[in-house]
């Protein structure tokens, strides 16, 4: 809905962009406008392109009207937009694509309940923790070296199947058991299958138990700015992709893509605040959580909005062709 799939993920780009191409033209603008549309992804997924949406049907006429891509009558300039759009990909895309090629799987996997002293032991062996909570309660309480990817909000599969190994066990933590369980199913539809267990009870359990816990601070997109007026040691990085941050982007921020954060990105100091931003706040989460992860310190979790609600407060923004190396993360 919105756009359509990315072109490169199971075969060579330009070929892929003129397969959907003829696809779009001769099977599917042939149709009734009444015709409706149920798609396989929505917005969010690392399949489809950055005008996806995340609504789950339209018809024919609507999309013939509201999507931009449809539009386009020439093959030559369908491909060059297809190509021109394309973002990183996703560093298991070759697993899944095997996996979707491969023999046909309908087993699940089980996920098994797991204590907290449990949990703690399978971190110590190199467990992945995700919580899938909402990136507020995430904030508010969340187990040392756990990412946060919460699952009721679309592209938590993209998300998951973008950070997580697939030789890396996961356990889910959630709410309670149904959030992992949940949780479970979303990361099977994406080829991600080597799952520990989830924590039993979820983070309720967690804490009557009085384990460990961290919190994350924030603060409102709207106040940042007078944050960044009065705190000399702050740091900004923006973890938007490559595109946005080249459009205008706070000047001194320190540009990593989210999902580039395998460390401390070069440019930020670990042992000073570090307030991380992107669009409206999700990415935000996530990437504040992988900093945690990897030694920050101190982060600043910025939510309720981010880098355009900046330029609507007064703050000048400054374009780039081309990110610093400090993305090459």
């Amino acid at each position: 809905m919105g756009d359509v799939a990315r072109t490169d993920l199971a075969i060579e780009a330009s070929q892929g962009a003129r397969e959907i191409f003829a696809s779009v033209r001769e099977k599917l603008l042939p149709l009734p406008d009444d015709c409706e549309l149920w798609p396989a992804h929505l917005g969010g997924s690392m399949c489809g392109g950055a005008g996806m949406d995340a609504k789950i049907c339209s018809t024919i006429g609507f999309e013939r009207r509201h999507n931009p891509t449809l539009a386009i009558e020439q093959e030559t300039e369908f491909v060059a937009q297809a190509l021109a759009r394309l973002g990183p990909q996703p560093p298991n895309f070759e697993k899944i694509v095997a996996l979707n090629r491969g023999p046909l799987v309908t087993s699940g996997v089980e996920v098994p309940a797991l204590y907290p002293h449990q949990v703690q032991l399978k971190r110590e062996e190199g467990a992945l923790l995700v919580d899938v909570r909402t990136d507020l309660q995430f904030d508010d309480v969340h187990i040392h070296g756990s990412i946060c990817i919460p699952s009721f909000t679309s592209g938590f599969g993209s998300k998951l199947a973008w950070l997580a190994d697939h030789d890396q066990e996961i356990v889910f933590i959630g709410r309670d058991d149904a959030d992992g369980r949940r949780a479970a199913k979303l990361a099977l539809a994406v080829g991600v299958r080597n799952i520990a267990g989830l924590l039993a009870g979820g983070m309720t359990n967690w804490r009557q138990e009085r384990q460990p816990a961290e919190h994350t601070d924030r603060v409102a997109a709207d106040d940042l700015r007078g944050w960044l007026a009065k705190e000399p040691e702050l740091q900004l990085l923006d973890v938007r992709e490559r595109h946005e941050w080249a459009a205008g982007h706070v000047p001194g921020s320190v540009f990593t893509a989210w999902h580039d954060i395998t460390e401390v990105p070069p440019g930020i100091d670990p042992t000073r605040p570090i307030a991380v931003i992107c669009a409206g706040g999700a990415r935000a989460a996530t990437a504040a959580s992988l900093l945690k992860l990897h030694g920050a310190q101190d982060v600043i979790h910025v939510v309720d909005g981010g880098v355009p609600e900046l330029a609507d407060a007064g703050v000048q923004l400054e374009s780039s062709p081309e990110a610093p190396a400090a993305s090459a993360a």
